[in-house]
């Protein structure tokens, strides 16, 4: 199986877990503490702006419950949001308003996020798609311009920073006080808790945080080998026609390229995630519109781009662990998208013929498909293949 995800674990994340072992401690420690302040650095702010939680969905709830959001009070999110942003909002009392995003992004634009702005508008919860930025300057000072708490959901980057110490404290059992062995030297009866507030536990612990480190340290590497990735595909899928891919970043931004995303033409993207799964490589869409989900209470309301997007884009692989024929083979439901939209084909197996002014030169063979319904099927492409003498040629742009 070929998969969307994957994690990059190996000897060095091993030896750092046997050393919490040997430590006699798993659980919120030393280790979590190095953790925040390596993570603080990463991102440049003090150590005491970093908390570190067991899931980005504990952060969402963290941030939400520091507003003190009363029933009537409205959070703007867009509706391509991972669920746990909505659940949050509902959790606090208030109620989710999804606005649109950009079709091409799948980011909101300031004018997306103004045109659901009210009176009882208290903050605004905006996701960084796939790891690229969108317009989150002009949301930012937008929301500052209006005394509107701005939560950025950074699962797919790294930012935001919610009320700290109060965040602290709810993310443990909301003790003002850690109770423990690390504050007996410090506390009397440090057996006794101090509850100013209900919380739960969602901290992290030293196992977590001892694999977190060594990950930190390897970031650089993993980001580097998603954008070859990316760059693999953006080359390879260039020219396809009926294919959009991802927009260029910003001048002056980067990406962490969590996704990478193709937009087909209407009724071709089901099709082609199904058989991708019989042939063992695994797709997605990355986040189903949730103005649509019942739960949330947004019956009838209209979100165009966001319905556009959610018919049209398939997620592909991508992780550092995909080797470059991985990836070639992934490239499969784009091409045969791109192709169906257009002219109505399918790719088959069968000798490939070099298609010439692609980098990497993408070649693919390609027949009617009789019988099928309209319903497009990937099957084969092959990138790098040596050509064949009289072998249909499926032609495909790319940069030179």
């Amino acid at each position: 199986m070929i998969n969307l995800f994957q994690p990059q674990v190996g000897a060095e994340e091993l030896d750092a877990v046997a050393q919490v072992f040997d430590s006699n401690w798993l659980g919120h420690g030393p280790r979590t503490k190095a953790f925040e302040s390596a993570f603080a650095d990463h991102i440049g702010v003090g150590a005491d702006h970093v908390i570190f939680l067991n899931s980005g969905t504990a952060g969402l709830f963290l941030a939400l419950e520091t507003l003190d959001l009363r029933e009537g009070d409205e959070v703007v999110l867009p509706s391509l949001s991972f669920l746990a942003a909505a659940n949050a909002i509902l959790a606090c009392g208030a109620r989710p308003v999804f606005c649109d995003v950009d079709a091409r992004t799948l980011n909101p634009t300031l004018e997306d996020v103004e045109s659901v702005l009210t009176s009882r508008t208290k903050a605004v919860v905006v996701l960084h798609y796939g790891g690229y930025p969108g317009d989150i300057a002009r949301i930012a000072e937008r929301c500052r311009q209006t005394d509107i708490t701005l939560v950025e959901d950074a699962a797919c980057s790294t930012s935001g920073t919610p009320n700290r110490p109060r965040a602290r404290r709810l993310a443990y059992h909301g003790l003002s006080q850690p109770s423990g062995f690390g504050y007996a030297k410090v506390s009397a009866r440090w057996w006794e808790p101090d509850v100013p507030e209900i919380g739960r536990r969602v901290v992290g612990n030293d196992l977590t945080a001892a694999i977190g480190t060594v990950q930190l340290r390897r970031l650089p590497a993993f980001v580097a080998r998603r954008k070859g990735i990316v760059d693999l595909y953006k080359h390879a899928l260039a020219g396809v026609d009926g294919l959009l891919l991802p927009p260029d970043l910003p001048y002056g931004h980067t990406s962490t390229h969590y996704f990478y995303w193709v937009q087909t033409a209407p009724g071709v993207r089901d099709e082609v995630a199904s058989d991708l799964i019989e042939a063992g490589i695994y797709t997605t869409f990355r986040y189903a519109a949730l103005h649509k989900v019942p739960a949330y209470r947004s019956e009838g309301r209209e979100l165009p781009q966001s319905d556009q997007a959610s018919d049209r884009t398939l997620c592909l692989p991508l992780h550092p662990g995909l080797e470059d024929a991985d990836v070639r083979t992934g490239l499969r439901p784009a091409l045969d998208a791109g192709r169906g939209a257009a002219g109505r084909c399918r790719l088959v197996p069968g000798q490939p013929r070099l298609v010439e002014g692609a980098r990497p030169a993408v070649n693919a063979v390609y027949r009617p498909r009789a019988g099928a319904g309209g319903r497009y099927a990937a099957r084969h492409v092959d990138v790098g293949a040596e050509p064949s003498a009289g072998s249909p040629v499926l032609p495909v742009g790319g940069p030179g």
